[in-house]
């Protein structure tokens, strides 16, 4: 994210959503009655009326659902394009059913055009509704990819043009898969399953969103520097339509069927109906029992091969990296490539202390993987790629994670290219549930890539200068530190460029009970270095301080805008909650709408491990310590 003017992504000309009818299957019929009345013996009979009842049930809270959807799309239609609207949400069906719909979403005219196109879409009930969002959004995401590998093999493209094809072609398979993943999770939903289930097709298609813009931006790089992409970035443009779309559904829907704890968003107040008020309890209840722990510390879902895994000591390990030869391999590299790809347990790699030029890569495949080192400093992997010397950003990574549920203890992931390097990536990690725990990242620009999806950091040291915690991920940093070091002389540094870019996505970054502060590099700086919170990578860009240490390195307005003519100032949501030390006076803050000097308790629980990144049900499998709450 280099700090000079590239063009922007082609600019949101039209409309886009989904869209539903309302009105389901009031009708059972006659035939429905006469079954429930007639005659029978008596066992037969109340099996009868059982089933008679459950289907009576059903059919009157599908109608409760639908029409509340309408009344919600409605009401937020008129609040986002100030429409006074005279309509009868009840009485919308077809076409009227659908521009209701679509006219709650960011795009509603690409919306109704695009979802009128789909034979299903006028007797959509409210879940396939999402699901006809996210069908759109894969086909533009395949579409994007043909036209890549078309393109990828084009003599007459630049060699970092190329570098950018190639890492779309990697993002956009990434995106084919979540997008499946929320398809998949739609169609096994079921009453007592659908806020839980909404929450992970948010939080999936978060993950999609944030590939889309790791794509366009080495397009733009690569654009800004000659190459002619134009159909590439137009391609992205319709991809970030299509999930923003999605995300706008699933957001309403979430709406009508009570808060979501990952969105800070204003929400419509409903009257409260009695079957969606039960409907919300049943979900808590179903939440919590997949929380519940055995009399050993485990979650009870945690597999017998998990907990034999996370109770070993040395001797437990699968698998040994050693320069010396003292174990399995010289290389991690190596040791990954020889990692079982049929397995349903974790697989462990400890890599013995010593420092590991290479550059390593975890597929997306590569699910329940452990790297264990000797410590920060100790173990040391490192790579020098950089922006400067003609690498894509994303392609800097001297680390990259895309396999789901991955763990790292005590390693330092490294970037050597130095700050004239501009961008240079230690890790980049777009996994979901993933967990770093006392580990290092040293770098200077960019150097944390928290891409996207659920990440936790416990008890790590950042190091960085330009944006060096970036990306669009759901991530928390617990008791980490978090220093900045001395920049180029004309740079200025911000800690975080968070990249949430509509209010319907659930991502952002949440510091609790960390160190901000200062490198001995920049204390000893003979040169003054302004330093900052953050700046707004995107529209919603969204990251908050809580409970925290920060030291006077950080300058008194506490936040700065992207550029003059992105400032993102009214949108973004930057908050501050009982921080302590020199710098976190907030009385000379910017005076941004979006900015949140004094969060509320209230507030400030929005963005802790149980509710912003629902820890509780995946951080006691990877046995970390951690505070689920302020």
């Amino acid at each position: 994210m280099e700090m000079q003017n590239l063009p922007s992504l082609v600019k949101s000309l039209s409309r886009t959503s989904s869209s539903r009818r309302a009105y389901d299957k009031l009708h059972q019929g006659r035939n429905d009655r006469d079954f429930c009345t007639q005659d029978g013996d008596d066992h037969n009979g109340r099996r009868r009326r059982k089933r008679c009842i459950y289907v009576s049930f059903f059919c009157v809270l599908a109608v409760i659902v639908s029409v509340t959807l309408v009344t919600v799309m409605e009401v937020r239609a008129r609040n986002r394009h100030g429409s006074s609207g005279s309509d009868n949400p009840q009485s919308l069906t077809g076409p009227a059913a659908i521009a209701a719909a679509c006219n709650a979403t960011t795009y509603p005219d690409l919306c109704k055009q695009w979802l009128s196109s789909d034979p299903d879409a006028k007797d959509a009930n409210p879940v396939k509704l999402v699901d006809l969002g996210i069908k759109v959004a894969l086909n533009h995401v395949d579409e994007a990819s043909a036209l890549a590998s078309k393109l990828f093999g084009s003599p007459n493209i630049s060699l970092y043009a190329k570098q950018a094809i190639k890492d779309c072609l990697e993002l956009m398979d990434l995106s084919h898969d979540q997008l499946n993943d929320s398809m998949s999770t739609l169609g096994s939903v079921s009453f007592t399953t659908l806020k839980p289930s909404l929450a992970q097709v948010k939080r999936s298609l978060s993950g999609t969103m944030g590939f889309h813009l790791a794509c366009s931006e080495g397009l733009l790089d690569a654009y800004a520097n000659g190459s002619s992409l134009s159909l590439m970035i137009e391609s992205q443009d319709k991809v970030s339509k299509g999930v923003i779309i999605s995300l706008d559904l699933a957001d309403t829907i979430s709406t009508v069927f009570g808060s979501d704890l990952t969105s800070w968003t204003t929400k419509v107040h409903l009257r409260r109906l009695l079957s969606i008020e039960e409907m919300k309890e049943s979900n808590e209840k179903e939440s919590a029992s997949d929380l519940s722990i055995d009399d050993s510390g485990f979650p009870e879902w945690l597999s017998a091969d998990d907990r034999r895994i996370l109770q070993a000591t040395g001797s437990g390990y699968d698998s040994v990296v050693a320069q010396d030869g003292s174990g399995n391999y010289k290389t991690i590299t190596e040791a990954l490539n020889n990692v079982p790809s049929k397995r349903s347990s974790r697989y462990t790699i400890y890599i013995k202390k010593g420092t590991y030029s290479e550059y390593v890569s975890v597929p997306k495949g590569m699910k329940l993987l452990t790297l264990i080192g000797d410590g920060m400093g100790q173990t040391v992997i490192t790579g020098s790629k950089s922006f400067a010397s003609g690498v894509t950003t994303y392609a800097t990574a001297t680390v990259a994670i895309s396999a789901p549920n991955f763990i790292a203890r005590k390693i330092t992931f490294q970037n050597s290219a130095g700050a004239s390097g501009h961008q240079a990536v230690a890790l980049r990690v777009n996994s979901d549930q993933a967990v770093f725990d006392s580990c290092g990242f040293e770098g200077y620009q960019d150097t944390l890539y928290a891409l996207a999806n659920r990440q936790f950091y416990t008890g790590c040291n950042i190091y960085g200068t330009v944006d060096f915690i970036f990306g669009n991920a759901i991530a928390v940093f617990q008791n980490c530190n978090v220093l900045g070091r001395r920049p180029l002389s004309n740079q200025k540094n911000t800690f975080t460029a968070q990249g949430r870019k509509v209010a319907s996505d659930p991502s952002g970054y949440s510091f609790q009970k960390c160190t901000v502060g200062a490198a001995s590099d920049l204390q000893s700086s003979p040169y003054s270095v302004p330093s900052y919170y953050g700046r707004p990578w995107q529209a919603y860009s969204r990251t908050v301080f809580m409970q925290c240490s920060v030291s006077q390195v950080i300058d008194p307005a506490g936040w700065l805008p992207w550029d003059a003519s992105n400032p993102f100032t009214d949108t973004l949501y930057y908050g501050e909650y009982q921080n302590t030390g020199a710098g976190a006076a907030t009385s000379k803050r910017v005076a941004w709408k979006g900015v949140h000097p004094n969060m509320s308790p209230s507030e400030a629980s929005t963005f802790t491990v149980n509710n912003f990144i629902s820890g509780a049900s995946w951080l006691p499998a990877a046995n970390v310590n951690y505070a689920g709450s302020l």
